[in-house]
């Protein structure tokens, strides 16, 4: 595979280092949209409360804040854990949430609360609660974003929900708690990161670019020099 991408013709790495250049500027455009919505939210008061169990994609916001109301399973804390071969290993403490208002875990798990592993669940729970606790937990209103979830992460959530003897519904959402405050998790992101990232990329392509130019060039020298003593001794 590594192979074939250091086989194309010297033209494409100069097209590719050219449409990595343009997605960084996409993407920084993109940064800097987000940030002005995120001035506006905090502007404003934080999303109602929304059930753990009807939590969907549509649930969360522009910015992809959300404020759900939940019980959590104390008896199913999960640390899971996904590394490759060229990956850095993720590790997350996984909560799984249900309806405030649950008195056993039949429901499908449709929330997920994803936390560092760092932080401390009992400092989790005294952040959020409103409420003392019911059949499950304390009922906590956990203010938050739409947590990145790998295709690989979520098999290993999954594998932990059967473990605890849960079901997870077909679209959990993953949600990543504001633990330091409402304002620090909507707070401005670097524009020029993804520009300076496309950049540098784009001059790696483009390098390596002139390098297969060069190669190329030499080639056909060579071809060149070698043919007519071919020919002359035919």
């Amino acid at each position: 595979m590594f192979r074939l991408v250091f086989s194309f013709p010297w033209p494409v790495y100069f097209v590719l280092a050219a449409l990595v250049v343009g997605g960084g500027f996409y993407m920084g455009n993109e940064e800097k949209l987000l940030n002005a919505a995120r001035l506006e939210a905090l502007k404003a008061p934080m999303p109602d409360v929304v059930d753990a169990s009807k939590v969907t994609s549509n649930s969360f916001s522009a910015v992809d804040e959300i404020n759900v109301a939940a019980q959590v399973d104390l008896d199913a804390i999960y640390t899971v854990s996904v590394s490759g071969k060229r990956t850095i290993d993720t590790k997350k403490t996984i909560l799984f949430a249900f309806s405030p208002d649950a008195i056993d875990k039949s429901q499908p798990v449709a929330t997920a609360f994803m936390l560092e592993t760092s932080q401390d669940i009992a400092a989790f729970l005294d952040k959020f609660m409103v409420a003392k606790p019911r059949a499950l937990s304390t009922v906590i209103h956990v203010n938050g974003e739409s947590a990145y979830v790998s295709s690989k992460l979520e098999g290993v959530v999954e594998d932990a929900a059967r473990e605890a003897g849960l079901t997870l519904s077909q679209n959990v959402q993953f949600v990543e708690p504001f633990m330091q405050g409402r304002e620090f998790g909507l707070r401005q992101r670097s524009e020029a990161d993804h520009i300076k990232f496309g950049l540098f990329v784009a001059a790696l392509l483009a390098g390596y670019g002139v390098v297969r130019f060069i190669m190329t060039q030499n080639k056909r020298r060579k071809e060149q020099v070698e043919a007519p003593e071919g020919q002359a001794e035919a």
